[in-house]
């Protein structure tokens, strides 16, 4: 007598590569959607990939890589560079304004400021969160160490939205502290 080969249903086969497929899938989503963007300006030049282990080098990156309900989560250091707040994105220091500088020049960021929270180009800003900084040095000119710019005239009564926490905003020579322009909803609290 031959012996019988074990064999499975079509069903029970099928079954088995949908929750092999399934588990599969469930696994590479959750290694892939860590909500934290990392930034230390001690790991320049080297850009980074923004995980904890290889932060990017300037916070902008962080941003950019962001998706809203995002955190970038920045290490204390002096960071050169202007940055252009994204809708949704929650950008935070360590250790606070103590230990952690945004210091960029006019034009850095595309306006005459250091942070930029705007509805240029569509791309609206709302509910970006900037807390923990010493900004400062916009340069000359009209510039701010924070401007916030809505849109003066919209149909759809939409605002620029952000919110700025626990930050010095100093030293900005020839310009403002913050500079609010057009329709806009900022929230600015425990800031000197």
């Amino acid at each position: 007598m031959k012996p019988r080969k074990a064999s499975l249903s079509k069903t029970a086969l099928l079954a088995m590569i949908i929750l092999s497929v399934a588990l599969i899938l469930g696994l590479a989503q959750q290694s892939s959607a860590d909500p934290t963007h990392y930034v230390d300006d001690g790991t320049c030049p080297d850009p980074g990939s923004g995980t904890s282990g290889d932060p990017y080098c300037k916070i902008q990156d962080g941003i950019d890589s962001a998706a809203p309900t995002d955190t970038v989560l920045v290490a204390d250091g002096t960071y050169n560079e202007g940055i252009i707040m994204k809708d949704g994105v929650d950008v935070e220091s360590v250790n606070g304004q103590d230990f952690t500088f945004i210091t960029g020049s006019a034009g850095e960021a595309g306006k005459a400021a250091v942070v930029v929270f705007s509805s240029a180009d569509g791309a609206w800003t709302q509910g970006a969160t900037l807390s923990g900084f010493t900004i400062g040095y916009a340069g000359g000119g009209a510039g701010a160490g924070i401007f916030v710019e809505g849109p003066y005239v919209d149909p759809a009564y939409r605002k620029v939205v952000a919110t700025v926490d626990h930050c010095v905003i100093d030293n900005n020579p020839g310009g403002a502290g913050v500079r609010l322009n057009g329709l806009v909803n900022a929230t600015i609290t425990n800031c000197i």
